[in-house]
This record gives structure tokens, sequence and C-alpha cells, in this order.
């Protein structure tokens, strides 16, 4: 019995194979490398941190998300630190709060929310700083349904001037 020309069903290279060594397979591969590539059920994605490929299957691959797939949990966590997206911590309590605290001269409550004006996080010098009685004021805050001023008005700075014009207005010198 003499040998039949096959194509590869992975990268189309001709091989010569007796039929008999075909039978139970609908496709014939050339190599262990084009069969564990025809096996595979993913598809090759980009870091997006290190732009290096990697191999993910279906199941693992996060839907919809396919710009902020990462190659492995070290890349995903340099991702993190320079996003840098957390507020700066104190022990376990966010520094944004230690400061108006220490400005205010007493302790903030539960619905007191502490807004960074310039939105940056890192940035919690007292005149970045707003404190709004509640979420919904810092809310109007972020939708643009509060102006300048009013926002100014609640501002560290602003709030501490007052409280220190009201000390010096109980105590004449």
């Amino acid at each position: 019995m003499p040998r039949e020309e096959y194509k590869c069903a992975e990268c189309g290279v001709a091989v010569w194979r007796y039929p008999s060594e075909n039978k139970g397979t609908a496709n014939v591969m050339c190599s262990q490398s084009c069969l564990s590539a025809f096996r595979r059920h993913g598809s090759t994605l980009f870091c997006a941190w290190c732009d290096a490929p990697f191999y993910r299957r279906f199941g693992e691959q996060d839907r919809d998300v396919r710009d902020k797939q990462f190659c492995s949990r070290q890349c995903y966590a340099e991702w993190r630190v320079s996003k840098r997206t957390s507020y700066p911590k104190e022990g376990s309590r966010h520094k944004h709060r230690i400061v108006a605290e220490a400005v205010l001269g007493r302790p903030l409550t539960q619905s007191e929310v502490v807004h960074h004006i310039d939105e940056d996080r890192q940035n919690y010098q007292p005149s970045n700083l707003a404190v709004f009685p509640s979420q919904a004021v810092h809310a109007r805050c972020h939708f643009g349904k509060m102006s300048a001023h009013e926002l100014q008005g609640f501002s560290l700075t602003e709030i501490a001037a007052r409280r220190q014009a009201r000390i010096q207005g109980d105590n004449p010198a």
C-alpha cells in the first residue's frame, strides 16, 4: 500500500502517511507542536503592562475586558501601583481623613466625606481638601452642580479660617 499526501490541518505542510495511520482522525498533523496548537481553545492576548504576548483559554479570559488583561500577577501589581488608584494610608486610616481631623481639631463623623479638590488622591495637603457633610453633597460636586465659590466654602483652609476667626471673636485680646 503506497503512502498518500495529506496537508497538516494546522500549518498546511505536506505530510506523507499511510491511509491506515489516519483512521479515527479527521485532521492530519505534521508534528506534536502542530497538534498541540490545534487543540488549543483560546487566544493570544497582549499584556496591558509589559505588552508581552500570552495565551489564555477562552474560559479564563475576562469577558469584555480585552484591553486590561495581564500575563502575570506581577504585571498586574505593577500596573496597579502605577495607576496610583488607592488613597494613601497611615496604618488602617486614610491620610486625607487624618489631615482633615487635625485641621478641624475634632474627629470626623461617619457621614462626613473628605474630597480632593484637584482630584489627585495622593495630594492630601489641607489646601487641597474639602469636607462635605454628606455623600449627597459630595455627589453634587462631582456631577458639576456645585459652583467653585460653594466648593471653596467647604475647603479645609476656609473652615479653619472661619474657626480661627470665631475663636478670636470669642476671646478679644
